[in-house]
Order: structure tokens, then sequence, then C-alpha cells
């Protein structure tokens, strides 16, 4: 049993280096985008629930866009160390994604019926439509190249 437990701490505290080094250390932009992306993956789960809408297929998918999220900040991070930036590649796209979780977040309030103020509800569609907006750009380019 120890053999394992030792394997184990091996396993973590490698991981956990790799995780530190990929996605730039362990800042206080990095905790609050885990915060917000732990908190909106959680009220996703209960709106589904609270809407009868819970099945495991879209709770995977939910964690899979978590995964390549963070894997988009490590990307970031690597890059910040190509330029010579000093973070700010980072950081730009840890804030982008903490304001995609807000939003999200907020959604995920809305389909409970909890009220939210007119301003969030504002940005939450100013935000989603100029997030379209890129992302059709990006489409559109990609089919011209």
């Amino acid at each position: 049993m120890d053999r394992i437990d030792v394997v184990l701490k091996v396993f973590i505290a490698t991981f956990g280096g790799f995780c530190g080094y990929f996605l730039g250390g362990w800042g206080a932009t990095l905790k609050i985008l885990v915060t917000m992306a732990a908190i909106d993956y959680i009220t996703g789960v209960f709106a589904a629930g609270y809407n009868g809408e819970l099945k495991s297929k879209v709770g995977f998918k939910g964690i899979a866009k978590k995964v390549v999220l963070f894997l988009l900040v490590g990307v970031a991070t690597q890059l910040d160390t190509a330029v010579g930036s000093n973070s700010a590649i980072r950081e730009a796209t840890i804030f982008f994604f903490i304001g995609n979780e807000l939003v999200s977040l907020l959604e995920n309030a809305g389909r409970m019926g909890i009220p939210l103020p007119s301003a969030l509800t504002n940005a939450i569609y100013i935000f989603g439509k100029e997030n379209q907006k890129t992302n059709s750009e990006y489409t559109n380019k990609k089919r011209r190249d």
C-alpha cells in the first residue's frame, strides 16, 4: 500500500509541476479563471438538472471544453515565452476566458429563472454578439484561405 501511495504522490507532484510550468505559474488571474471555470461547470450542471436536461454526454462536453480552455492558456503562455512579451498574451487570453466564463455563469443563472440586473443581461448580449462576430469572421477567413 505504501508503494501505491508514493507513486500517486510522485504523479501528482509531477503533474502539478508540469501544469505550473505550462500555464505560467499559479498567479491571481489563473486562480480566478480556475474558480470561474469550476463555478460555471457546477452552475451548468445545476441549470441542466433544474430544467430536466441533465445528460452525461453534455457534461463530458463541458469538461472537454474546460480542458481545451486551459490548453489554450498554456499555448498563450508558450507564445509569450517565444516572443518575450512578458505574459501579455497569457494575461489577455486569461481575461478573455474569465469574461466568457462570467457570461456563461450568468446564462446558467438565467436558465434557472434567477433574475439578473439589466446591466448584466445587456453585457451578455453585447459580449455574445461580439463573440459570434469574431467567430464568424474567423470561419469566413478560413473558408477563403
